[in-house]
């Protein structure tokens, strides 16, 4: 073989060897923050789980009490809905009960009136 060529194969090596090593690190580096991103990710999830259910059983008791809520106010609407239903017939009732007496009342007097007024 010649020289030049012996030459270039060294290098060759030797050039393959540093890459090698320079690929190594960095696969070594990306293990590790693999791993501490795993563990990141586990922890996360150990305080999710931790912190969720008295979450939820809080949003759970929120909602009933704003159930009951709606409840009392549903049925208050319906009192006052009843009440004014029975505010309106009795006041529809004396209004149909003048409307009768004062109709009456200005047929009496109309006629008084055309009465007194012949004469």
């Amino acid at each position: 073989m010649s020289p030049i060529l012996e030459q270039g194969l060294i290098i060759l090596v030797f050039t393959s060897i540093i890459v090698l090593i320079v690929l190594a690190v960095f696969a070594v580096k990306v293990l590790i923050n693999a791993s501490k991103l795993a563990e990141n990710i586990n922890k996360t999830t150990d305080i999710l789980n931790n912190e969720l259910e008295p979450t939820m059983l809080e949003l759970k008791q929120v909602l009933t009490n704003m159930n009951k809520i709606e409840d009392s106010a549903d049925a208050q609407v319906t009192n006052v809905k009843n009440v004014m239903s029975k505010v309106f017939n009795i006041a529809g009732a004396a209004a149909n009960g003048v409307k009768s007496i004062s109709g009456g009342f200005f047929k009496g007097l109309f006629s008084a009136i055309k009465l007194f007024s012949k004469k």
